[in-house]
């Protein structure tokens, strides 16, 4: 994203244990889906209400996710029918600050997202009984778990000066599964979490993505990424998003 590169060095920067304090491992998340082009020409204005996160002097993060799910795909439907109290499960490796966890996001009763991990050595497409014990302790009951896909990107990370809440812009994403790998279908997307100890639609963020006529997408990198993969699986409630997702690929 070599177009935003000028813009970036307009932005102060925080570093990961300055992003301590912001954690918000129990939080709300909003999901937003725009192109690049909303991006470029938003992305100059918030350098006055959020600092950027840099990390071994990189700023444009990269990220890959190994999701797991049973083998009926509980957790993607659970999303899909619109359930709460739903589970994500994965491996995500933090590539520039050569880390890995195995992580596990719960969206409770009352739509927030809590978030616990535990430090793994790698990813992998294998989880070993210790994790699976982990898993089935959060999940409160015993899960056979597979392997279902993986999905790498590029995040910036903006952290509001003022106020508890950080954003991640998510591009450049890929989806794989075995020999297959799709890309192009999402080219020219970013996905936008905004991240809140509790909604604040008065967010600068989010008032600027209303003024331009974006508006909350409920769907996942996950939802997307096993909606491509499996065409065989039941979406029916997602074809609005894609709609959307395809309109803004091709603008």
């Amino acid at each position: 994203m070599g177009f935003l590169d000028n813009c970036i060095k307009k932005f102060e920067t925080i570093s990961l244990n300055e992003m301590d304090s912001v954690a918000l491992m129990k939080r709300v998340d909003t999901k937003f889906l725009i192109n690049r082009n909303l991006l470029e020409s938003i992305f100059p204005s918030l350098s006055t209400h959020y600092k950027i996160l840099k990390v071994n002097g990189v700023t444009q993060l990269r990220y890959n996710s190994f999701y797991f799910d049973t083998i009926n795909y509980n957790f993607f439907l659970n999303h899909h029918n619109g359930k709460l109290n739903r589970f994500k499960v994965r491996f995500r490796e933090y590539v520039d600050s050569k880390t890995s966890f195995l992580e596990v996001k719960r969206k409770n009763q009352s739509g927030k997202t809590i978030k616990k991990r535990i430090k793994v050595d790698r990813p992998s497409e294998k989880l070993n009984t210790d994790q699976k014990k982990y898993i089935n302790e959060i999940l409160n009951k015993k899960q056979e778990l597979i392997y279902c896909h993986t999905n790498n990107f590029f995040r910036l990370t903006l952290v509001n000066k003022y106020l508890k809440e950080r954003i991640t812009l998510d591009f450049d994403l890929e989806f794989i599964k075995d020999d297959k790998i799709i890309s192009e279908k999402t080219n020219n997307v970013v996905i936008v979490e905004l991240k809140q100890e509790s909604l604040n639609r008065n967010s600068f963020f989010y008032k600027l993505l209303k003024e331009n006529g974006v508006r909350p997408s409920s769907m996942s990198k996950y939802c997307i990424g096993t909606s491509l993969l499996n065409s065989n699986l039941k979406a029916n409630r997602f074809k609005k998003n894609f709609r959307i997702l395809n309109k803004i690929n091709n603008n």
